[in-house]
Protein backbone atom coordinates (compact mmCIF):
# COMPACT_ATOMS: atom_id res chain seq x y z
CA UNK A 1 0.00 0.00 0.00
CA UNK A 2 1.42 3.43 -0.95
CA UNK A 3 0.47 5.53 1.82
CA UNK A 4 0.47 9.44 2.54
CA UNK A 5 3.91 11.33 1.63
CA UNK A 6 5.77 13.27 -1.07
CA UNK A 7 6.51 12.71 -4.83
CA UNK A 8 10.26 13.57 -5.49
CA UNK A 9 10.95 14.69 -9.07
CA UNK A 10 14.44 15.34 -10.61
CA UNK A 11 13.68 16.30 -13.84
CA UNK A 12 15.99 15.04 -16.95
CA UNK A 13 18.93 17.39 -17.50
CA UNK A 14 18.88 17.00 -21.30
CA UNK A 15 15.80 18.32 -21.59
CA UNK A 16 15.52 21.18 -18.55
CA UNK A 17 18.48 22.58 -20.10
CA UNK A 18 16.72 22.34 -23.72
CA UNK A 19 13.68 24.28 -21.80
CA UNK A 20 16.20 26.74 -20.41
CA UNK A 21 18.17 27.59 -23.83
CA UNK A 22 14.72 27.95 -25.02
CA UNK A 23 13.27 30.05 -22.60
CA UNK A 24 16.00 32.77 -23.23
CA UNK A 25 17.21 32.23 -19.69
CA UNK A 26 20.65 32.23 -20.48
CA UNK A 27 22.30 33.26 -23.95
CA UNK A 28 24.63 30.79 -25.11
CA UNK A 29 24.52 31.24 -28.59
CA UNK A 30 27.69 32.15 -29.95
CA UNK A 31 29.35 32.52 -26.34
CA UNK A 32 30.10 29.52 -24.71
CA UNK A 33 29.50 25.59 -25.23
CA UNK A 34 26.71 23.43 -23.87
CA UNK A 35 29.05 21.45 -21.81
CA UNK A 36 30.53 24.61 -20.33
CA UNK A 37 27.13 25.71 -19.61
CA UNK A 38 26.21 22.45 -18.04
CA UNK A 39 29.25 22.90 -15.58
CA UNK A 40 28.33 26.56 -15.01
CA UNK A 41 24.76 26.40 -14.71
CA UNK A 42 23.40 25.68 -11.05
CA UNK A 43 22.05 22.43 -9.84
CA UNK A 44 18.61 21.97 -10.54
CA UNK A 45 16.82 20.93 -7.00
CA UNK A 46 14.32 17.92 -6.71
CA UNK A 47 10.69 19.50 -6.85
CA UNK A 48 8.43 18.05 -4.52
CA UNK A 49 4.36 17.00 -4.90
CA UNK A 50 2.15 15.89 -2.65
CA UNK A 51 0.27 12.62 -3.61
CA UNK A 52 -3.03 13.39 -4.39
CA UNK A 53 -4.77 9.87 -4.96
CA UNK A 54 -5.74 7.48 -2.90
CA UNK A 55 -4.01 3.87 -3.51
CA UNK A 56 -7.18 2.32 -2.12
CA UNK A 57 -9.39 3.66 -4.27
CA UNK A 58 -6.48 3.74 -7.33
CA UNK A 59 -4.19 1.21 -6.81
CA UNK A 60 -0.92 1.24 -8.66
CA UNK A 61 -1.53 5.11 -9.40
CA UNK A 62 0.06 8.15 -8.40
CA UNK A 63 -1.60 11.60 -9.04
CA UNK A 64 -0.24 15.08 -8.36
CA UNK A 65 -1.21 18.40 -8.89
CA UNK A 66 0.33 21.27 -10.14
CA UNK A 67 -0.12 24.91 -11.56
CA UNK A 68 1.94 26.28 -15.02
CA UNK A 69 3.93 28.49 -13.29
CA UNK A 70 4.97 32.25 -14.87
CA UNK A 71 7.40 34.91 -13.49
CA UNK A 72 8.70 37.89 -15.02
CA UNK A 73 12.76 38.03 -15.10
CA UNK A 74 13.15 40.98 -17.64
CA UNK A 75 10.56 39.35 -19.70
CA UNK A 76 7.87 36.64 -18.92
CA UNK A 77 9.27 32.80 -18.13
CA UNK A 78 7.98 30.00 -17.43
CA UNK A 79 8.51 27.62 -14.01
CA UNK A 80 11.02 24.58 -14.75
CA UNK A 81 9.64 21.59 -13.40
CA UNK A 82 6.04 22.74 -13.92
CA UNK A 83 6.93 23.19 -17.82
CA UNK A 84 8.60 19.97 -17.82
CA UNK A 85 5.86 18.32 -16.12
CA UNK A 86 3.19 19.96 -18.94
CA UNK A 87 5.74 18.82 -21.58
CA UNK A 88 5.28 15.38 -20.43
CA UNK A 89 1.95 15.32 -20.18
CA UNK A 90 1.51 16.34 -23.75
CA UNK A 91 4.14 13.47 -24.63
CA UNK A 92 1.60 11.02 -23.09
CA UNK A 93 -1.30 11.49 -25.05
CA UNK A 94 0.94 10.56 -27.84
CA UNK A 95 2.85 7.56 -26.82
CA UNK A 96 2.66 6.42 -22.76
CA UNK A 97 5.88 4.82 -23.03
CA UNK A 98 7.58 8.08 -24.52
CA UNK A 99 6.96 10.42 -21.28
CA UNK A 100 8.86 9.41 -18.24
CA UNK A 101 10.29 11.20 -15.06
CA UNK A 102 12.74 10.15 -12.37
CA UNK A 103 10.89 10.48 -9.40
CA UNK A 104 10.87 8.83 -5.95
CA UNK A 105 8.40 8.51 -2.70
CA UNK A 106 8.79 9.86 0.14
CA UNK A 107 6.14 8.35 3.13
CA UNK A 108 4.92 10.47 5.75
CA UNK A 109 2.49 10.39 8.68
CA UNK A 110 0.34 13.29 6.65
CA UNK A 111 -3.15 10.78 6.47
CA UNK A 112 -6.46 10.64 7.56
CA UNK A 113 -7.26 9.68 10.67
CA UNK A 114 -7.50 5.60 11.23
CA UNK A 115 -10.97 6.54 12.61
CA UNK A 116 -13.91 7.48 10.43
CA UNK A 117 -15.27 8.96 13.04
CA UNK A 118 -12.85 11.11 13.90
CA UNK A 119 -13.41 15.01 13.61
CA UNK A 120 -10.89 16.53 10.84
CA UNK A 121 -10.11 20.20 10.10
CA UNK A 122 -8.39 20.22 6.45
CA UNK A 123 -6.62 23.65 5.68
CA UNK A 124 -5.18 24.66 2.55
CA UNK A 125 -5.01 27.28 -0.51
CA UNK A 126 -4.90 26.90 -4.13
CA UNK A 127 -2.80 24.07 -5.23
CA UNK A 128 -2.14 23.42 -1.58
CA UNK A 129 -5.60 21.19 -1.99
CA UNK A 130 -3.35 18.43 -3.53
CA UNK A 131 -3.70 16.01 -0.32
CA UNK A 132 -6.66 16.83 0.46
CA UNK A 133 -8.23 15.69 -2.93
CA UNK A 134 -6.68 12.17 -1.64
CA UNK A 135 -8.69 12.94 1.58
CA UNK A 136 -11.37 12.62 0.13
CA UNK A 137 -10.84 9.96 -2.32
CA UNK A 138 -10.20 7.31 0.25
CA UNK A 139 -13.02 8.85 2.52
CA UNK A 140 -15.75 8.51 -0.31
CA UNK A 141 -13.92 5.13 -0.92
CA UNK A 142 -14.23 3.72 2.81
CA UNK A 143 -17.47 5.14 3.37
CA UNK A 144 -18.79 3.27 0.35
CA UNK A 145 -17.04 0.48 1.88
CA UNK A 146 -18.24 0.44 5.23
CA UNK A 147 -22.27 1.75 4.34
CA UNK A 148 -22.00 -1.79 1.74
CA UNK A 149 -20.54 -3.81 4.54
CA UNK A 150 -22.70 -3.20 7.25
CA UNK A 151 -26.09 -1.38 5.51
CA UNK A 152 -25.33 2.17 7.75
CA UNK A 153 -25.35 5.87 5.85
CA UNK A 154 -22.94 8.01 5.89
CA UNK A 155 -23.43 10.18 9.02
CA UNK A 156 -23.17 7.34 11.32
CA UNK A 157 -19.80 6.01 9.57
CA UNK A 158 -17.66 9.57 9.09
CA UNK A 159 -17.06 12.34 12.33
CA UNK A 160 -17.56 15.85 11.58
CA UNK A 161 -14.63 17.09 8.84
CA UNK A 162 -14.25 20.38 7.28
CA UNK A 163 -12.47 21.25 4.34
CA UNK A 164 -11.41 25.50 4.38
CA UNK A 165 -10.08 26.41 1.07
CA UNK A 166 -8.29 29.97 0.21
CA UNK A 167 -8.21 30.93 -3.42
CA UNK A 168 -7.70 34.45 -4.64
CA UNK A 169 -10.30 34.42 -7.17
CA UNK A 170 -13.64 31.55 -7.85
CA UNK A 171 -11.88 31.38 -11.25
CA UNK A 172 -8.71 29.52 -9.83
CA UNK A 173 -10.98 26.96 -8.24
CA UNK A 174 -10.01 23.52 -8.55
CA UNK A 175 -11.25 20.05 -8.40
CA UNK A 176 -14.96 22.09 -8.41
CA UNK A 177 -16.66 18.55 -9.38
CA UNK A 178 -14.43 16.77 -6.34
CA UNK A 179 -15.84 19.55 -4.23
CA UNK A 180 -19.19 19.82 -5.24
CA UNK A 181 -19.69 16.01 -4.06
CA UNK A 182 -17.51 16.25 -1.16
CA UNK A 183 -20.36 16.67 1.45
CA UNK A 184 -22.29 13.74 -0.03
CA UNK A 185 -20.63 11.37 -0.91
CA UNK A 186 -17.70 12.11 1.85
CA UNK A 187 -19.44 13.97 4.34
CA UNK A 188 -16.99 16.66 4.41
CA UNK A 189 -18.36 20.26 4.48
CA UNK A 190 -16.24 22.88 2.01
CA UNK A 191 -16.16 25.96 3.08
CA UNK A 192 -14.20 28.99 0.42
CA UNK A 193 -12.49 31.86 1.15
CA UNK A 194 -12.46 33.98 -1.71
CA UNK A 195 -9.45 37.41 -1.29
CA UNK A 196 -11.64 39.54 -4.18
CA UNK A 197 -14.27 41.07 -2.80
CA UNK A 198 -17.27 39.71 -5.46
CA UNK A 199 -16.75 38.27 -8.74
CA UNK A 200 -14.61 40.55 -11.40
CA UNK A 201 -15.65 38.03 -13.85
CA UNK A 202 -18.59 35.49 -14.07
CA UNK A 203 -17.88 32.58 -12.37
CA UNK A 204 -17.00 29.51 -14.82
CA UNK A 205 -18.15 27.11 -12.08
CA UNK A 206 -21.78 25.94 -10.87
CA UNK A 207 -21.12 25.19 -6.97
CA UNK A 208 -23.28 22.72 -4.95
CA UNK A 209 -25.58 24.62 -2.29
CA UNK A 210 -23.45 22.65 0.01
CA UNK A 211 -20.46 24.89 -0.35
CA UNK A 212 -19.71 28.14 1.71
CA UNK A 213 -18.52 31.06 -0.08
CA UNK A 214 -17.06 34.13 1.78
CA UNK A 215 -15.77 36.88 -0.39
CA UNK A 216 -13.15 39.39 0.45
CA UNK A 217 -12.23 37.16 3.04
CA UNK A 218 -9.17 34.75 4.32
CA UNK A 219 -8.39 31.94 6.12
CA UNK A 220 -7.45 33.93 9.20
CA UNK A 221 -10.62 35.78 9.03
CA UNK A 222 -12.41 32.00 9.12
CA UNK A 223 -10.75 31.08 12.03
CA UNK A 224 -11.38 34.16 14.00
CA UNK A 225 -14.93 34.47 13.16
CA UNK A 226 -15.53 30.57 14.17
CA UNK A 227 -12.66 30.37 16.42
CA UNK A 228 -15.27 28.73 19.20
CA UNK A 229 -16.62 26.84 16.54
CA UNK A 230 -13.08 25.54 15.88
CA UNK A 231 -12.00 24.90 19.41
CA UNK A 232 -14.81 22.75 20.58
CA UNK A 233 -15.16 20.94 17.45
CA UNK A 234 -11.20 20.22 16.58
CA UNK A 235 -8.65 21.49 18.99
CA UNK A 236 -10.52 20.31 22.34
CA UNK A 237 -11.77 17.34 21.07
CA UNK A 238 -9.25 14.46 21.67
CA UNK A 239 -10.27 12.72 18.35
CA UNK A 240 -9.69 15.88 16.34
CA UNK A 241 -7.35 16.33 13.84
CA UNK A 242 -6.00 18.88 12.31
CA UNK A 243 -4.16 19.29 8.78
CA UNK A 244 -2.68 21.80 7.38
CA UNK A 245 -0.75 21.96 3.71
CA UNK A 246 1.01 25.43 2.97
CA UNK A 247 4.53 27.19 3.19
CA UNK A 248 6.94 26.37 5.87
CA UNK A 249 7.38 30.32 6.35
CA UNK A 250 4.25 31.74 5.44
CA UNK A 251 0.63 30.55 4.83
CA UNK A 252 1.06 27.60 6.52
CA UNK A 253 3.00 28.94 9.36
CA UNK A 254 0.22 31.51 10.17
CA UNK A 255 -2.44 29.16 10.05
CA UNK A 256 -1.21 27.05 12.57
CA UNK A 257 -0.24 29.82 14.60
CA UNK A 258 -3.77 31.05 14.74
CA UNK A 259 -4.44 27.65 15.67
CA UNK A 260 -2.17 28.04 18.44
CA UNK A 261 -3.81 31.44 19.42
CA UNK A 262 -7.18 29.64 19.27
CA UNK A 263 -6.51 27.33 21.67
CA UNK A 264 -4.13 29.24 24.02
CA UNK A 265 -6.71 31.74 24.28
CA UNK A 266 -9.99 29.57 25.00
CA UNK A 267 -7.97 26.19 26.53
CA UNK A 268 -6.14 27.89 29.14
CA UNK A 269 -6.71 30.15 32.24
CA UNK A 270 -3.31 30.83 32.51
CA UNK A 271 -2.82 32.42 29.51
CA UNK A 272 -4.94 35.49 28.40
CA UNK A 273 -4.82 38.57 26.48
CA UNK A 274 -1.35 38.96 24.73
CA UNK A 275 0.67 35.74 25.60
CA UNK A 276 -1.36 33.69 23.72
CA UNK A 277 0.52 35.52 20.44
CA UNK A 278 3.64 34.63 22.37
CA UNK A 279 6.00 33.24 20.12
CA UNK A 280 7.41 30.85 22.80
CA UNK A 281 3.78 30.00 23.74
CA UNK A 282 2.94 28.90 20.24
CA UNK A 283 5.80 27.26 19.22
CA UNK A 284 5.68 25.16 22.10
CA UNK A 285 1.70 24.59 21.46
CA UNK A 286 2.38 23.19 17.86
CA UNK A 287 5.77 21.35 18.50
CA UNK A 288 2.73 19.52 21.56
CA UNK A 289 0.22 18.91 18.58
CA UNK A 290 2.33 17.52 16.39
CA UNK A 291 4.14 15.35 18.85
CA UNK A 292 0.97 13.72 20.06
CA UNK A 293 -0.09 13.46 16.18
CA UNK A 294 -3.34 16.01 16.45
CA UNK A 295 -1.86 18.51 14.32
CA UNK A 296 -0.25 17.28 10.95
CA UNK A 297 1.91 19.73 8.68
CA UNK A 298 2.60 19.16 4.72
CA UNK A 299 4.65 22.08 4.42
CA UNK A 300 7.13 23.19 1.85
CA UNK A 301 10.27 24.77 3.10
CA UNK A 302 10.31 27.56 0.17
Amino acid sequence: RIWFGMIVIQTNISDTLKMEIDQGEHNVEGKLSIMHFMKEAPKIKPRQYSIASSSLESPGVIDICFRNHSFFSGKMLNGFCTSYLRHIGEQSKVDSTAACANVAVRYANFAPPARLDSPLLMIAAGSGIAPFRAFLHERKFLKYKHSVAHGIGVREILGDAVLLLGVRCLTELPYVELLNQAWEEAGVRVIITVEEKGPSVQCPHTLSKDIQVHFGASILDWLDWHSAEVFARFIQNEQGRMYMCGGASGFGMACTRKLASIALRRGSSEIIGSNADNDINQREWIARMIQQQLLFEDVADT
